[in-house]
């Protein structure tokens, strides 16, 4: 018997969940935007409960909200999650293992894809996420400017239009947007200087540890099914990070 039948036999788990989202179009990793429930995060999620017999809601919230989503009773689950995120402050909460580790890549023009770490001036995220450790000393003295926005399209178009230097999400994200920007997502690349950093995806409570612990077994019972999602939405994942790293 496999460790996810024991978890299910052993608890019950609740008919319903409200899952705290983050609002951001950030596909073909997730897309909570606009009523949209899209990508590789939610068809985990959404398989695990169909396993289950459980009815989600999917809450989007900003990211400056992140916070308080559990202290204001607002959500029982939130998707995605890692203890390590600057904006996972609250207390008392159970993590569960990574359902999938990305490669957060540093993506540039193609024709700047060997260009140094030390010629990056402007490098954008999306406002809310946290800088990677990799550049600090570059901000700290001033070298590297980071320019938030919080649409990935946005950023994308800055790329294009040579106002930035670099994006640091997996680079399946920006190929996407360029896409529906009628652009060849050829026009983009992972730098070849940059080490990129792999990104623990996690869910997390305060009160439905029953649900970590089958989801947990969950993600054990089907790791290559959720890899293979990943891949055919080509989304870079651990252990393909090393392949990204720079010398």
């Amino acid at each position: 018997m496999s460790p996810y039948s024991l978890a299910t036999e052993s608890q019950t788990l609740p008919k319903t969940l409200r899952i705290g989202v983050e609002d951001i179009n950030y596909a073909p990793v997730m897309n909570f935007t606009e009523g949209k429930h899209d990508g590789l995060l939610y068809q985990i999620l959404h398989e695990f409960a169909l396993q289950n017999d459980i009815e989600l809601s999917f809450i989007p919230l900003p990211l400056n909200r992140f916070p308080f989503w559990f202290d204001e009773n607002a959500i029982d689950i939130r998707l995605p999650d890692n203890a390590r995120w600057k904006l996972s402050s609250t207390n008392n909460i159970r993590y569960s293992a990574p359902m999938i580790t990305v490669c957060d890549t540093t993506v540039v023009l193609d024709k700047n894809r060997d260009m140094p770490p030390n010629a990056f001036m402007r490098l954008s995220l999306p406002i809310g996420f946290t800088p990677s450790s990799k550049w600090k000393d570059a901000i700290e003295t001033g070298k590297l400017e980071i320019v938030r926005d919080t649409s990935l399209r946005v950023l994308a178009q800055m790329l294009v239009n040579e106002m930035i230097d670099g994006i640091d999400v997996n680079i399946a994200i920006i190929q996407n947007e360029l896409k529906h920007l009628g652009k060849s997502p050829a026009l983009v690349s992972v730098s070849s200087s940059v080490n990129a950093d792999p990104v623990k995806y996690q869910i997390s409570t305060k009160h439905h540890t029953e649900v970590i612990d089958s989801f947990n077994s969950f993600v054990t019972d089907n790791k290559e099914k959720i890899e293979t999602w990943a891949n055919d939405n080509g989304i870079a994942i651990a252990p393909q990070c090393d392949r990204f790293r720079s010398n």
